[in-house]
């Protein structure tokens, strides 16, 4: 069975498949996705990180692990960013 963000707590029913492991790093992603067009619009940041971040590849099972470290999966989810889609990620 693949480590999943949440396996601890999983509850078995159909709310699983929406707070699953993949559902919060798509969430995760989504929300950085939007941070960076927000900042692209202010010329904070240059155009397509937005872009870089959902097309990034992100093993979930790994970035599950490396959460533990951390507290939370945001800390290596940004790490993992910011060598796929450069230092403009999560500012």
């Amino acid at each position: 069975m693949p480590s999943d963000l949440l396996s601890p707590v999983a509850a078995g029913t159909a709310a699983e498949k929406a707070t699953s492991g993949e559902a919060w790093l798509r969430a995760l992603l989504d929300a950085e996705a939007a941070l960076a067009r927000a900042q692209a619009r202010l010329g904070m940041v240059p155009e397509g990180v937005a872009e870089a971040i959902l097309t990034a590849n992100v093993d979930l099972d790994d970035l599950a692990v490396r959460a533990r470290g951390a507290g939370n999966p945001v800390v290596p989810l940004v790490a993992d960013l910011r060598e796929s889609a450069g230092e403009h990620v999560h500012r």
